[in-house]
């Protein structure tokens, strides 16, 4: 089931401050199964942006750090002629 913009919000939200899931679909008129599938989805999604920045943060990591090496080579060698 396709839930709009503002139905997801209230999950979020309603989940935020621990109603059931239950709850919440009795609320927005739907199955506990289609609050639990999104939910779930939007659990995943946050897990996917997570490693995502992980991965993009290991990759600058490493980009900075051999830079830093090298200059820090640099200036290394030209202290010692």
């Amino acid at each position: 089931m396709t839930l709009s913009q503002d139905e997801i919000r209230q999950i979020i939200q309603m989940r935020g401050l621990g109603y059931t899931q239950q709850e919440i679909a009795n609320h927005l008129g739907i199955s506990r199964k289609t609050v639990e599938n999104h939910l779930r989805r939007l659990k995943e999604q946050a897990q996917e942006a997570e490693q995502e920045n992980s991965l993009d943060d290991l990759f600058w990591g490493i980009v900075l750090g051999a830079g830093a090496l090298a200059l820090l080579s640099a200036l290394l060698g030209k202290g010692q002629k």
